[in-house]
């Protein structure tokens, strides 16, 4: 039985209708009479006007919130009118010199959006790192034939579609004549070093996401996972260096990066994977991938487009890495869906792992746009998040079934059995759109602080987003090898950074929870620390800054 409960994520969902609602979502979940105003009394009673918001729809294809009528004046309206009357009364009265008021502790953070991310990887750059084993090549732990054929089988079924820099089954030939050739030869010393780049790239990510079960049944050179996968990290980084690759730009190069994106900031490398990343798209470029058509030889026309738009999603999407890479540089399409590895569903439709490519490929695009005009300050703040919000609204309606966010009918669940990719990409694709919408309205922080009436429902969306992060993560039960990718410790740390955050600003009696919330946060990255560096790092931090805000909220006052 699919451990997943049923949910439709708010921050997620849309419901189509014929006319937008006037009452409050709060009201219509209890039933209750609402008088339609925003905030209306019954939010107000209860202590919740803050996130007293309309529900928004889908009326005729348009995603639409209802607006009241000319002439009626909103809370909001009716909080600047108050405010402008103030002020101007303020200004005519006497003036009295007066101390200014003390700013509490935590108003000193940085406020900027993404200053979350920013400190964590400033945290993990700060953290010692082991250097680049000497390489001596003899230090290499080479897996066994039969070893090595299953973690390439393992990254053909789970890890191609994160990475798509393989094209199978051209891959798994190349690396059957790889160990045809090996049993031959005294050392590695004779065979291509990008291709061994890559090959040992694969083999170390295979290890990161396949379960204990399945590397248990592995004859490993030695039983020290952790160590192993290290070994062969260093040894895929060691032959891109033997390659020289940054004199001799190469496909490969760009593959091999491409599959340790999996791996840099596992390993604590975060610095690395920025500069690598920025390698690749440069490389790309030299060597024609940035282009539709391309003289590159090897990979498939369909296969260089998912390579060249995986960095594409990584630059752009936040995170790690940073490129000033812009859509005028490249004419690339999105990828295809082809009739080669797609599975039938059993209704009469066939689905393909690259419908997540795709997808993520839009999202990205749709992020960076908004990053783009935001930038710029021509259009209010405002304006530009909701305009962002629909755009990821337009990309949830149009997902396949597969990849719509809190399915779990019978027939999903059958699919799953038999293609766990598609669970994998289902949570993986909810938890990125859940955390760049927490990106979006994250912006208007600084808003929200100082016209908490006026950006109320801003707040309450990242409020109930950062929520449904955490839920998700607890209830959409993936095995922990497939929460070892540091994009998972990202989302949750910084979903429990913003409710901590907030939960220091308010005592509501709504959001007493926020410390259970982060708790929670904290558990969860510390089942896969041992894994992931970031998720450490992540953890601690979590910790440190919960400790301060339950420290300040007990502190006595006087």
């Amino acid at each position: 039985m699919d451990p997943r409960p049923a949910r439709v994520l708010p921050s997620l969902s849309l419901r189509t209708t014929q006319r937008a609602p006037r009452s409050c979502l709060s009201c219509a979940s209890r039933k209750v009479r609402c008088d339609k105003s925003v905030p209306c009394s019954q939010c107000i009673r209860r202590g919740e006007a803050a996130s007293c918001v309309r529900e928004t729809v889908i009326v005729r294809g348009q995603i639409t919130t209802r607006v009241d009528e000319p002439g009626v004046l909103t809370y909001e309206e009716l909080a600047r009118e108050t405010a402008r009357l103030r002020a101007a009364l303020q200004a005519n009265a006497p003036r009295r010199p007066r101390e200014p008021p003390s700013a509490p502790a935590h108003a000193a953070e940085a406020c900027a959006p993404d200053h979350d991310e920013a400190a964590l990887f400033q945290a993990d750059r700060m953290l010692e790192k082991k250097p680049i084993i000497s390489f001596n090549e003899k230090e290499i732990l080479l897996p066994s034939p039969q070893c090595s054929t299953a973690l390439i089988a393992h990254d053909e079924a789970s890890n191609s579609w994160v990475h798509y820099a393989l094209e199978y089954p051209g891959f798994a030939h190349q690396h059957s004549a790889f160990l045809s050739r090996l049993e031959h030869e005294a050392s590695l010393e004779a065979f291509d070093s990008s291709w061994l780049a890559v090959y040992f790239a694969v083999i170390s990510a295979a290890l990161l996401t396949m379960n204990d079960e399945g590397s248990a049944c592995l004859d490993l050179p030695i039983p020290d996972v952790q160590l192993l996968r290290r070994n062969w990290y260093d040894a895929s980084l060691y032959f891109l260096h033997k390659a020289d690759f940054l004199r001799r730009p190469r496909i490969e190069t760009v593959q091999a990066v491409a599959i340790q994106g999996m791996l840099y900031v596992n390993f604590g490398d975060s610095t690395l994977y920025r500069t690598m990343w920025a390698c690749a798209i440069r490389v790309s470029h030299i060597i024609g991938l940035s282009k539709c058509h391309s003289g590159i030889v090897g990979l498939s026309q369909q296969a260089q487009h998912r390579l060249w738009w995986t960095l594409v999603i990584c630059a752009w999407m936040g995170g790690a890495p940073t490129s000033n890479i812009h859509e005028d540089d490249f004419t690339v399409p999105l990828p295809q869906v082809t009739e080669e590895g797609s599975v039938s569903t059993g209704d009469g439709s066939r689905i393909h792992p690259v419908q997540y490519h795709i997808f993520m490929s839009r999202a990205a695009r749709a992020y960076h746009h908004f990053q783009l005009v935001l930038r710029t300050g021509q259009k209010p703040k405002m304006e530009v998040v909701r305009a962002a919000d629909e755009r990821l609204a337009e990309l949830i309606d149009g997902l396949p079934h597969h990849l719509q966010p809190g399915r779990d009918e019978d027939q999903d669940m059958e699919l799953q059995r038999r293609f766990p990719w598609i669970k994998w990409q289902s949570v993986e694709f909810t938890l990125s759109l859940l955390y760049h919408r927490l990106c979006l309205y994250r912006v208007l922080q600084d808003e929200w602080m100082q016209e908490p009436e006026q950006y109320a429902s801003a707040r309450a969306v990242c409020l109930i987003t950062a929520r449904d992060i955490i839920w998700v993560s607890q209830h959409w039960e993936l095995p922990h090898s497939e929460r070892r990718q540091w994009p998972f410790a990202l989302h949750l740390f910084c979903a429990g950074s913003f409710l901590i955050r907030e939960g220091r600003r308010t005592a509501a009696d709504a959001e007493a929870d926020w410390i259970v919330e982060v708790e929670k946060c904290i558990s969860y990255l510390d089942q896969v620390s041992s894994w992931n560096a970031l998720a450490a790092q992540a953890s601690n931090m979590l910790q440190q800054r919960l400790d301060s805000a339950i420290s300040a909220a007990t502190k006595p006052t006087g």
